[in-house]
């Protein structure tokens, strides 16, 4: 018994475990989702797998639907953790849609975030219409045949073509009607999140946003190859005063198989960091594939990966748990 209790207290005394407790994690996905063996976990047990592991807080970020019924459900039978809805300006819920953020925002017990289209942005739509995807035609690497009949459903819904995609930009210019919805997230205090665009998008957005009276304005995973924002560019966004989200997902092998692409270096994260400077940095695990590990341990791994990296102590803390309860007003 002596020696299990030791390596209890060696488990618990570990760096990676004590800076998990009071993380939060802003980007997390959960079933109810599209209907296909995809998600780890349902909200429920993603919420009680992060509290058991001593974490604050998490936000359900959808693809489809607004998360803030979930995220209200899953709130009442909790003690001692914070789950957050949002929404994601996807086709589902009619792009960009003023009533439906105004909607999310009063649902439950409110949308945190208010993304701006993710799978159904142009950008999105133009970089997977390349064959990137291993369920589109002229992708032959592992059983694509049979996942493609597995995952047909899902991908005939969030699969698009560019022309078929949530408009954001017109010839050049942000659209009204995402300068009408900025105002109402401004209003609302809650986190303005970009969605997938492109680099270009991103510094016209901020641009804007910035000039509206923006101050909680977050681009998820700049690094990730569907973006593939340059250090110089992550940097200028972050001096715009926009916080730069890095996502433990795309380090996963995960990123082969569902994408078509190679997954990240943790060392190039660290890179970008430091020379970024913690203060504009978030780390988030855009989790919830079942072929990655479930969300809390996802941020267990991205926190002992950066540790690795050469990542301080006192910088995780902020970037785990600093940044994301000023952004949720949870100080």
């Amino acid at each position: 018994m002596k020696e299990v209790d030791n390596l209890i207290r060696k488990k618990e005394s570990r760096k990676d475990r004590n800076l998990l407790k009071g993380a939060i994690d802003l980007h997390v996905h959960i079933d109810p989702d599209i209907q296909t063996p995809h998600r780890s976990q349902n909200g429920f047990e993603c919420a009680f797998s992060m509290k058991e592991e001593g974490m604050r807080a998490v936000i359900f970020k959808p693809l489809g639907l607004p998360s803030t019924g979930m995220a209200y459900m899953v709130n009442l039978s909790i003690d001692d953790f914070l789950v957050f809805g949002a929404i994601t300006l996807n086709r589902c819920v009619g792009g960009l849609n003023p009533i439906a953020v105004k909607h999310a925002l009063v649902q439950g017990n409110g949308a945190k975030a208010v993304w701006f289209p993710t799978s159904d942005s142009v950008h999105h739509a133009k970089f997977f219409s390349k064959g990137s995807y291993p369920f589109v035609e002229g992708y032959s690497k592992g059983l694509v045949k049979d996942r493609k009949e597995v995952f047909k459903k899902a991908y005939d819904l969030i699969r698009i073509k560019p022309e078929d995609a949530v408009v954001v930009f017109k010839n050049g210019n942000l659209v009204d009607k995402a300068k009408e919805i900025i105002d109402i997230v401004i209003e609302a205090d809650v986190i303005l999140g970009l969605g997938h665009m492109s680099v270009g998008e991103a510094f016209q957005f901020t641009e804007i946003a910035n000039l509206h009276g923006a101050k909680k304005i977050v681009i998820p995973h700049p690094n990730w190859k569907v973006m593939d924002y340059s250090l110089k560019e992550m940097k200028k966004l972050a001096e715009m005063g926009a916080f730069l989200e890095f996502c433990s997902s795309g380090c996963e092998p995960q990123q082969y198989v569902s994408h078509g692409i190679t997954p990240l270096d943790p060392n190039d994260i660290a890179v970008y960091i430091k020379n970024i400077g913690v203060e504009h940095c978030i780390m988030s695990t855009d989790s919830g594939m079942f072929s990655v590990p479930i969300p809390a341990e996802s941020m267990r791994t991205f926190i002992a990966l950066l540790l690795d990296a050469g990542i301080k102590e006192d910088e995780i803390d902020i970037m785990v748990r600093k940044n994301p309860a000023k952004l949720l007003n949870i100080n």
